[in-house]
């Protein structure tokens, strides 16, 4: 096997990764970085991505040259599973999940499957049509309503009160007017005083790293997580992983895995099964988890190596722009915080960081990330590099580790201590 200093590494993206082929680029001998376009009249703004960032080279066709120097093929997240596995078959190291996505994106089947694994699964209802749909909330309340593959048209939506979400519901079906009674629904029951964690890391096979960070999330706001043995990740936790290892095994999965939980007694049920890298916290992973490039490496290729963390705790704090969403942004911040401040579907042009528009409806262009041997030193070097970052509209979550400290708490009874 090659040294990871000699590797040629093809990023397959849909151009939120930008960040994780710069850092994979301070290692690899080249990083090639894809992002696949069919449409009919392609844009200036999608051949942007990527372009001047690191030392990434942007390529607009992954065949050809590319894919004869390319030595690895990463695939950070959902949406091309069988060309991981064509490319498996010419004899390819892939990083990615191969069919193991359909783990996150075929949520009905993922549940069937959970039901005979034995593993706790909370109410749940496949409904079809916003009809259906709507009678449904009018007599259930405190519910999430979920679509399978589909996040592009249907975003999560919790509803507390029919009453209170139907003005979201108009909209929505509205906006879906032409198949409104052809699109199932997956309406999942709140699991009540639930505490939601994750082990945040790896898979090779069904194996799992010899540590990993255990953290929670406030959705869209930020992320805490601490580094431990495998041996010391809550109970809970380890018994999910282990019961899905020969799932995993089966898939041939060798790529990111956070299985999203929620723990409750003696019960740990399956919220989101994660497989690809996460949003929070998969930034922090670029910075925290300091032989990454190694790790994908040798796991595109059945090893297993462990993981040497640069500290024993990491947080993320996500930013937040709606300028981003239809429009160009720069952004600046002292040079110090580079490695601090990850920009999604970006490029740098005239020497300034930009975010490219994709008005999909979330305003989220990055996030910084932070480390220390505590909590106060992550938190206290997040915040002190957020203050410092200029761009139009920019908002920042500052009171987020506040909310933060709660969910840990709850984690702590657990056993996750930071």
């Amino acid at each position: 096997m090659k040294k990871a200093s000699e590797v040629t590494a093809l990023v397959v993206s849909n151009g939120l990764d930008v960040s994780l082929a710069a850092k994979l680029s301070e290692t690899y001998k080249r990083v090639l970085f894809h992002v696949p376009r069919d449409d009919e009249f392609p844009s200036l703004n999608d051949a942007m991505i990527g372009v001047g960032i690191g030392n990434i080279e942007v390529v607009e066709d992954m065949w050809g040259g590319a894919f004869d120097d390319a030595d690895l093929f990463v695939f950070p997240d959902l949406g091309f599973p069988g060309l991981q596995l064509r490319l498996e078959s010419k004899g390819k190291p892939v990083w990615g999940a191969r069919a193991g996505e359909e783990m996150e994106q075929d949520r009905v089947a993922m549940k069937k499957h959970l039901e005979k694994l034995g593993l706790p699964v909370g109410e749940w209802k496949q409904i079809k049509g916003f009809e259906a749909l709507r009678e449904y909330l009018q007599s259930h309340k405190n519910v999430f309503i979920k679509v399978s593959r589909y996040r592009g048209s249907w975003e999560t939506l919790y509803s507390t009160d029919y009453e209170l979400v139907k003005p979201e519901l108009d909209e929505a079906e509205l906006a879906l007017s032409g198949i409104s009674e052809e699109i199932e629904f997956i309406v999942e029951k709140k699991i009540e005083d639930a505490v939601e964690m994750a082990t945040d890391s790896w898979t090779i096979d069904g194996q799992f790293p010899s540590g990993t960070l255990v953290g929670v999330e406030r959705k869209d706001m930020a992320y805490a997580g601490g580094f431990m043995p495998w041996e010391k990740v809550p109970t809970l936790l380890r018994n999910l992983n282990d019961a899905l290892a020969p799932t995993l095994r089966n898939y041939g999965y060798r790529g990111f895995w956070s299985p999203e939980s929620l723990l409750k007694g003696k019960d740990v049920y399956l919220n989101d099964p994660c497989t690809r890298i996460p949003y929070p916290p998969g930034e922090l992973y670029l910075e925290f988890y300091t032989n990454l490039a190694e790790i994908i490496w040798a796991g595109s290729q059945g090893e297993l190596i462990a993981p040497v963390p640069i500290a024993q705790v990491g947080v993320q704090l996500m930013l937040h722009s709606d300028w981003s969403n239809d429009h160009w942004n720069t952004f600046e911040w002292p040079s110090k915080y580079d490695r601090n401040v990850k920009l999604r579907e970006s490029c740098r042009v005239g020497g300034k960081m930009r975010t490219i528009p994709q008005d999909v409806g979330i305003m989220l262009p990055g996030s910084v990330v932070g480390w220390g041997e505590s909590l106060d030193e992550a938190e206290a070097m997040v915040l002190e590099v957020a203050e410092s970052i200029k761009a139009t509209q920019l908002g920042v979550p500052l009171d987020a580790f506040d909310k933060l400290r709660e969910s840990l708490e709850e984690a702590a009874f657990y056993g996750l201590k930071i």
